[in-house]
């Protein structure tokens, strides 16, 4: 016998997910086709609304307060970098129609949107991650749902109800932008299943969580960036850059310069550069103690995580300078076995000693293996050949000569690095790409090809190598 179905049976009403990918394809449908110049407008609009001084700043100071990670100050001027940053990177910029073009081999590429991107934000600079996507997102035409890390989720609301209101005023979609209220891991999961990319930065499980599933995915990986300081460097613009880049927003930067390998001869020399701007270089005891303190079961403890020097020293029980502005100490053998040797996301620092380049070389790939494989690293020198040396040797995706990877790495007003806040480390971080993170990344293409006479070599020529070096046998 066949029974009729009960009176309130019906599907599933659609999730909170679903429903902010069914709006967000809809306001996507109605950019896909707008001209440049409209675009433009609405990326305008969307940078100059969260570059406002007095928006900066309540956004940034709630994003602290909430998480308790960084400074304030600081994370208002990254913020207003970025943003600037972002919108100078896209002047100019085409995102739609015809893209290039190659004429000898009868090319021509065709930029398109790709449609829902999920992006999912790091508790650790939330507002800028925010702000970096979005203008992205907008100027290429694509939607973006955020997915903020759950303890920063008001201030990333306030964040995304900005740039919905500066897309309001410029006459595009509010939809564009939307936010996922109650983010979690299961939230996580279901966001990057329903979009058509994801970009995803945060904890090792967070990023692991959003590339696995099944759709196309661009992460960062954690960071551990080794700074390698010769014998011929600037010692005291080595300091400058290296305490600006560890000491900037509470060292909560991936890129944060975080373990220091200096040529033993100027060691002595370094470290007193380092100590007369503020930093304490811990007696072994000190650091013993504070490796208890940031590492009490292994894992960095969240109560060190972007707090200033001054309090973790307390937390350490270590009798340093109240103008303390970062911890060091020296890295112990077996490197492998020492917390100090991973990344930090604080104001501390590790300091070893080499002898000799090649030294400097094989440290700076052990440290990046321990931690933050295919990141960065930087040197400071004044013999060109050393960044040769880093780049061919060392498996990261940056190097950063003479300047700060905390500031390099990400884009800067001295560099050429895109602005991003997605630090991707290829496939030695398990990642899809080892660009930084930025509006190409957010297209698709189409190529054209039109028929070309190309250069055809023989197979004799292209196989004259080998049969150069192994001629057949006398018959």
């Amino acid at each position: 016998m066949t029974l009729a179905p009960a009176a309130d049976s019906r599907d599933d009403p659609p999730s909170a997910i679903a429903e902010l990918v069914t709006a967000a394809r809809a306001a996507q449908g109605l950019v896909a086709h707008w001209p440049q110049d409209r675009i433009d407008v609405a990326v305008a609009a969307v940078g100059w609304r969260l570059s406002e001084p007095e928006t900066a700043r309540r956004l940034t100071e709630q994003a602290c307060a909430e998480t308790g990670f960084g400074a304030a100050e600081d994370s208002r001027a990254q913020l207003l970098r970025r943003v600037h940053g972002v919108l100078n990177d896209l002047h100019g910029v085409t995102t739609l129609g015809l893209f290039d073009a190659d004429p000898a081999r009868g090319l021509r590429r065709y930029a398109k949107p790709i449609g829902v991107i999920g992006v999912v934000t790091p508790a650790t600079a939330p507002i800028s991650a925010i702000a970096v996507n979005a203008l992205n997102a907008v100027k290429t035409r694509n939607a973006a749902i955020f997915c903020p890390n759950p303890g920063v989720r008001a201030a990333a609301r306030a964040a995304v109800e900005v740039v919905r209101a500066a897309l309001t005023e410029a006459g595009a979609p509010a939809d564009l932008v939307q936010i996922v209220a109650e983010p979690d891991r299961f939230q996580v999961r279901e966001l990057a299943e329903a979009v058509d990319l994801v970009i995803a930065t945060g904890g090792v499980d967070t990023v692991r969580r959003a590339a696995s599933a099944g759709r196309p995915a661009y992460a960062a990986g954690p960071g551990n960036a080794v700074i390698v300081i010769d014998e011929t460097a600037d010692l005291d613009r080595a300091a400058d850059a290296i305490m600006a880049g560890k000491t900037f927003d509470n060292g909560t930067s991936c890129s944060a310069e975080s373990c220091l390998v200096v040529e033993a001869s100027v060691e002595p020399a370094f470290r007193a550069a380092m100590e007369a701007r503020g930093a304490h270089v811990c007696d072994a005891a000190e650091g013993l103690r504070l490796r208890r303190a940031v590492w009490p079961d292994g894992r960095l403890a969240r109560a060190a995580v972007g707090r200033p020097a001054a309090r973790i020293a307390a937390l350490a029980r270590i009798r340093a300078p109240k103008t303390t502005r970062a911890l060091a100490a020296a890295l112990a053998e077996p490197l492998e076995n020492d917390p100090l040797c991973g990344e930090k996301l604080s104001p501390v620092l590790g300091l070893i000693a080499y002898s000799g380049f090649d030294q400097a070389v094989a440290l700076t790939r052990r440290l990046t293996a321990i931690s933050g494989p295919g990141h960065s690293c930087g040197v400071h020198t004044a013999r060109p050949e050393r960044a040769e040396q880093l780049a061919e040797a060392v498996e990261v995706s940056r190097v950063m000569v003479n300047q700060s990877t905390g500031f390099g790495n990400s884009g800067d007003a001295g560099n050429g690095m895109p602005f991003t806040t997605t630090i991707a480390c290829g496939s030695w971080g398990r990642g899809a790409t080892n660009e930084n993170v930025h509006w190409r990344h957010f297209l698709n293409y189409t190529w054209v090809s039109e028929p070309v006479a190309r250069p055809w070599l023989s197979m004799d020529d292209l196989t004259a190598p080998y049969r150069t070096a192994h001629p057949a046998p006398d018959a």
